[in-house]
């Protein structure tokens, strides 16, 4: 009995040196730590894992040892680290210690479900936003996700978070369009002359009558007039012709 018990010791102690030995793999570490982030709301405006610099919303514990870049406790317990890097570093630093062994409230056999309850007390949304993140299911235990296959791509930690995120635009299907129908011959087209237009008419002619016929040609009333200047003349000249006789007369 004493032989058994002294075997059980012997293998926890081995099974812890081999645990503490290897290493976890450090991209899974890092991409477990962006999840955590992320639904802890880090990157978003006005959060305590924001303004803290603390994205695993980590709180102080009395039995546990102050983190490197801690500068102070907040409000409700929550640590306050100096810079963001230092916050992710602790964060990282929990996350190795719930797979190897030393962590006092998380050990490798939980699984994502098991281990929301004990982290996050909203915990539905925090373990699906985690699992979804890592792609496996919030009944996979830390121990087989560390131990599954090779190494995923690497999540990016840093991610900022928008008041209205911009739907990705969706993918546009395109389908091969019908051809054109051809185009109908062209149509001949036949002109006839068209007629000569008119030519513009003449001027009517206007005829101008004689200066001595104007009133004749406004009334159109033929008028008469008297010799009455010939008249005037002749006896202008019989007289002159008189006068010349009478002086010749006087003279003699």
């Amino acid at each position: 009995m004493r032989i058994n018990r002294l075997a059980v010791a012997l293998s926890i102690f081995v099974s812890s040196i081999v645990g503490h030995a290897q290493a976890p793999d450090a991209i899974k570490v890092n991409n477990l730590a962006a999840a955590i982030s992320h639904a802890e709301g880090f990157g978003i405006r006005g959060t305590i894992p924001s303004r803290y610099h603390n994205p695993g919303d980590l709180r102080a514990l009395p039995e546990s040892a102050p983190f490197a870049g801690q500068l102070r406790i907040g409000k409700g317990g929550h640590i306050v680290f100096r810079d963001d890097e230092a916050g992710v570093a602790a964060l990282r630093d929990c996350i190795r210690k719930m797979i190897d062994g030393r962590s006092s409230h998380f050990h490798p056999n939980m699984t994502l479900n098991e281990v929301a309850r004990v982290y996050a007390e909203n915990w539905r949304p925090w373990v699906r936003i985690v699992s979804t993140e890592l792609g496996v299911s919030p009944t996979t235990t830390l121990r087989a996700y560390f131990q599954a296959g090779a190494s995923p791509m690497a999540v990016s930690f840093a991610r900022q978070f928008a008041a209205n995120p911009k739907p990705s635009p969706a993918v546009a299907s395109f389908r091969p369009q019908p051809a054109p129908d051809p185009l109908p011959p062209p149509v001949a087209l036949s002109f006839r002359p068209l007629a000569a237009a008119n030519a513009a008419p003449l001027p009517p002619v206007v005829s101008v009558p004689e200066p001595g016929r104007v009133l004749e040609a406004v009334l159109d009333v033929p008028v008469d007039v008297p010799p009455l200047v010939e008249d005037e003349i002749a006896q202008h000249h019989r007289f002159q012709l008189f006068r010349q006789a009478r002086y010749r007369m006087d003279r003699q």
